[in-house]
């Protein structure tokens, strides 16, 4: 009597049965396991309660000559999206977010299925990379979904310390925005000076309005100056 093989699949996946039957399937290639009733029952321990449920009316049946192909037929007919469900679920991305272009492709080729990837679809892909990649990847005339994300991933790699230098650059020009608002508050300051001079004494209409700047005076004018010196009389 032969040995029995130790294997325990994962349950399934049933959102993505594609991808869980193509491990499941290494399993048993690696396991040389090639007889259909021994793959059927692996399968059937990898169900949840509600599934096996969901598949009761076929789990009771007598095991017919091909009972895994049977089974997986019928799980893909329960539980693979239609195209327009994956087309639904590929639109509902709609940035990188925080993953890499090659993530974000893997992502959506996954949502695709086994549809192939067409002018809409690398459309889509363009339009949820930012803009400094997006600009440079329009000029490219690679078609094929692996390429096209490794050249997304070159430009964002590359990107990003250019991002950074233009924080660095920003933050270096902030010291002027601070002499800006200095210069600023010393003028309104001034001004104040001017203001309160003009006050205390019986400037005339220039000086107390210009200040030192004026450029005529009209007696009577008891203007004095920063420098204490007092008006001269009229200048044209």
């Amino acid at each position: 009597m032969a040995p029995a093989i130790s294997l325990k699949l994962p349950d399934l996946w049933t959102d993505n049965v594609e991808a869980w039957f193509a491990q499941a399937e290494s399993q048993f290639a690696l396991r040389n396991i090639t007889v259909e009733a021994t793959k059927y029952h692996y399968v059937v321990a990898a169900l949840d309660a509600s599934t096996a449920k969901r598949l009761n009316a076929l789990l009771i049946r007598p095991l017919s000559a091909t009972p895994f192909t049977d089974l997986k037929d019928y799980l893909y007919q329960k539980f693979s999206k239609t195209p327009f469900e994956r087309a639904a679920e590929i639109y509902k991305v709609q940035s990188l977010g925080d993953w890499k272009p090659s993530e974000l492709m893997d992502h959506l080729l996954s949502l695709l299925g086994d549809h192939e990837p067409d002018l809409m679809f690398r459309y889509h892909f363009f339009q949820c990379l930012p803009d400094y990649i997006r600009t440079t990847l329009a000029y490219s005339e690679t078609t094929d979904p692996d390429r096209l994300a490794e050249e997304a991933d070159r430009i964002f790699v590359a990107g990003r310390p250019k991002e950074a230098s233009i924080s660095e650059t920003s933050a270096e020009a902030a010291p002027s925005q601070v002499d800006r608002v200095a210069t600023t508050l010393a003028k309104r300051q001034q001004h104040r000076r001017v203001g309160q001079r003009a006050a205390t004494g019986g400037a005339c209409y220039y000086h107390e309005r210009f200040g030192d700047n004026a450029l005529k005076c009209r007696a009577p004018c008891t203007w004095q100056s920063a420098s204490g010196n007092a008006a001269r009389g009229p200048r044209q």
